[in-house]
């Protein structure tokens, strides 16, 4: 427990680190009078949600640049040289604020010719599941929601990327499990179907991470609204299919 001196200094010091804080921020903003800033996304959130926007962005903010790193490595805004981030975000950090943006839910696709072999769930023992090696749980957590734990499916097949993984179901080699609604922005997609009628909830969502002082900073502003913007019409889309 604090003492009563110790309640005393912890007040002055965080002051004094809100005033070091405050000056990083503008320092940030006007060094040598850039307007870039710099975006952490996931690969396929780039690639089939970002990039086709990224136009859009560049006619309402001629003033600001991008530089976007498309890694599924963890920030650590304490450290990298990053604006914004764009994440499964499962836990929160203090001093950073979160936005969500998408609510996501698994879906096995597959081909209309594999489906035709599917019944139940537990057809899926027959079958060879398609994974991304970094959402190794998210099958056996599928298959616990739907009374399937423990299924031990005929072949696994995994890979370090969402789109290399959509691409091999989409050639007939598996059933993978998508997250619905932005899996379908993938061309690959284009060529699967539900491979079952069963349904789970959602588990994870997409969320905006950024340092709450960089609220300060115009440009991480504009950027802001206009995610949030892009979000809110893709969502409204989503609901009139």
């Amino acid at each position: 427990m604090l003492t009563r001196d110790g309640r005393h200094l912890l007040r002055a010091v965080g002051r004094s680190f809100d005033l070091i804080r405050a000056a990083a921020v503008r320092l940030r903003a006007n060094d040598s009078g850039t307007t870039t800033l710099r975006i952490s996304a996931t690969q396929f959130f780039v690639s089939k949600w970002l990039i086709p926007r990224l136009e859009a962005f560049e006619r309402d903010h001629p003033e600001i640049d991008l530089e976007i790193d498309s890694t599924n490595r963890l920030v650590d805004f304490s450290r990298d040289a990053v604006d914004l981030a764009i994440r499964n975000a499962r836990g929160r950090v203090s001093g950073l604020e979160y936005r969500k943006l998408l609510d996501l839910r698994p879906v096995p696709l597959c081909t209309p010719k594999l489906r035709d072999q599917l019944t139940s769930a537990a057809d899926l023992a027959k079958q060879t599941l398609i994974h991304v090696s970094t959402r190794r749980e998210s099958w056996p957590r599928w298959l616990a929601a739907v009374g399937c734990g423990g299924l031990r499916a005929k072949r696994d097949l995994a890979f370090d990327s969402a789109a290399s993984a959509l691409e091999a179901a989409a050639r007939g080699r598996g059933i993978i499990l998508g997250m619905d609604p932005i899996t379908w922005d993938a061309e690959p997609a284009h060529k699967l179907v539900r491979a079952l009628p069963d349904r789970v909830d959602g588990t994870s969502s997409y969320y905006l991470v950024f340092r709450k002082a960089d609220l300060a900073r115009p440009p991480v502003r504009a950027c802001i609204d206009w995610l949030l913007a892009e979000m809110a019409a893709y969502k409204r889309k989503i609901r009139a299919r």
